[in-house]
Parts: C-alpha cells; sequence; structure tokens
C-alpha cells in the first residue's frame, strides 16, 4: 500500500513567535505528521538568527520520514562561503533530505557557482519554481537547465505555478519534464489578499486539488507533500492533511 507523507512548513509556527523547535516537533508528532520543512528566512536579518538559534538544541534527523529546510534566497551582500558554510552545518546537524533555494537571477545571470558550491559541500540542494511576483526562476527551459547541468532536485511549488498559469498545463509540463528529479512538492492555494493559504479555505482549490489528484495518479511511489498554507493551529493542520488523505487516494 502507498503512503501519503505529507507534513507542514513551520514558517507559521515561527511567524507566531513559537521558537521552540522541540515543540514544534512534539505537536506535530502527536498529529501523527510524517515531514516537516524548516525555514530560515532571508540572510541578514535578526529573524533567522533566531530561527537558526532554534536549531542549536534540537536534532531533526530521524524525527520524520522526510524533512526539507527552505534556505534563504542568495544574498550579494553576504559572503557567498558564508553562506555555504552555515547551510553546510545545518545540513551536517539536521540531514534533510533537501534544501529548497529560489532560484533567481543576480543581474543577468542565475548564481551557478554559487549553487555549484553548495553541491560539493554536500548540500541536497533543490530549486524552487518560483511566484508571478519574482522576474525570475520560472521559465521551464532555465529550470530544467540548473536541474540538469549541476544535477540538483526540484520542488515543484503547485501555488506558484497556478499563479503563472490557472489551467494548470504550465504545472503539467513542470511534472512531466522534471519528474524523476522532482524532492517534493509545496501545496498551498489563494484567497483574497493571501497567495498562501491553507488549501481547505482556498479559492482555487479545485484546480490545486485537481492537479494533485493527477500528478499522484502518475507516481509508482507518491512523492512527499509539504503544507504551506498559514494556519494558526495545529487543528488546521490536521483539517489539511484530512482534507488531502481523503481526496488524493492511493492504491
Amino acid at each position: 500500500m502507498k503512503e501519503l507523507i505529507i507534513g507542514p512548513s513551520n514558517g507559521w509556527f515561527y511567524a507566531q513567535e513559537l521558537y521552540d523547535v522541540k515543540s514544534q516537533i512534539e505537536a506535530l508528532k502527536n498529529l501523527g505528521v510524517e515531514a516537516m520543512e524548516v525555514v530560515l528566512g532571508s540572510w541578514g536579518t535578526e529573524e533567522i538568527d533566531r530561527r537558526i538559534a532554534s536549531l542549536d538544541d534540537v536534532v531533526i534527523v530521524n524525527k520524520f520520514p522526510f524533512l526539507s529546510i527552505h534556505a534563504p534566497d542568495y544574498s550579494e551582500s553576504i559572503p557567498p562561503r558564508r553562506q555555504v558554510l552555515k547551510l553546510a552545518e545545518l545540513t551536517a546537524n539536521h540531514m534533510p533530505d533537501a534544501v529548497v533555494i529560489h532560484p533567481l537571477r543576480v543581474g543577468k545571470e542565475y548564481p551557478f557557482d554559487y549553487y555549484e558550491s553548495l553541491v560539493t559541500a554536500g548540500i541536497p540542494l533543490a530549486i524552487e519554481n518560483t511566484d508571478k511576483e519574482k522576474q525570475s526562476g520560472f521559465l521551464l527551459n532555465e529550470l530544467e537547465e540548473m536541474v540538469l547541468e549541476l544535477n540538483l532536485k526540484f520542488v515543484l511549488d503547485v501555488q506558484h505555478a497556478y499563479e503563472h498559469d490557472s489551467s494548470m498545463q504550465y504545472a503539467k509540463h513542470l511534472f512531466e519534464a522534471l519528474g524523476d528529479k522532482i524532492s517534493h512538492f509545496h501545496v498551498s492555494g489563494e484567497k483574497l489578499g493571501n497567495h498562501h493559504s491553507l488549501l481547505c479555505k482556498a479559492t482555487n482549490f479545485l484546480a490545486i486539488l485537481t492537479f494533485l489528484q493527477w500528478a499522484y495518479d502518475q507516481m509508482e511511489k507518491p512523492l512527499p507533500m509539504i503544507l504551506e498554507g498559514e494556519y494558526r493551529a495545529t487543528q488546521d493542520i490536521e483539517a489539511e492533511i484530512t482534507l488531502l488523505r481523503s481526496n488524493i487516494p492511493l492504491s
């Protein structure tokens, strides 16, 4: 029997100033959650320092069948080596299955050398298709080039794909082109003023769910799913997982 590995990003815990990662893990384990993504924020901010410090007294490896870390976007204001070393340290401590980054151009070019340095440092780097507010990181041919040339993983953000094409054909093209490189899905929806809504509260629920049903029907082994929709309590996470499990039956 196939199993759907599913769990939330912890970014909404941090947004509520709940920085005790041990308590986050305990709450998720009590829900029977099988996956977690740790979101670091942006380089050079007090917030990322606080989030990284929150990981100092806990080891997340083996706590869940699937763990990812959402790394900050590349920053020109922080020495690249410092960025690589910190992500390498977090990788060594927590052993994530993927370290996710938004692939964004710096000037006219993508920072291939930086991505290559991350890979060389043993970081399981995965790039994510970006949302409609970003000027790069969403064209299929560019994503393919980065993934294949650098042997990266890929994270398919379904809501981001919807923002570029609500028919979901673009999402299907991403899946078909990069399917064997996909590490996991990012799943959320949108409602007025919020592009990271829980799917169960989203106005585009049907489009996102229909795509996911199609995608999981193509897979021999189901890919993990990280929930990025805004939650305020563990009951919200539980409702989202229940919704998805009941609508994506796996045989």
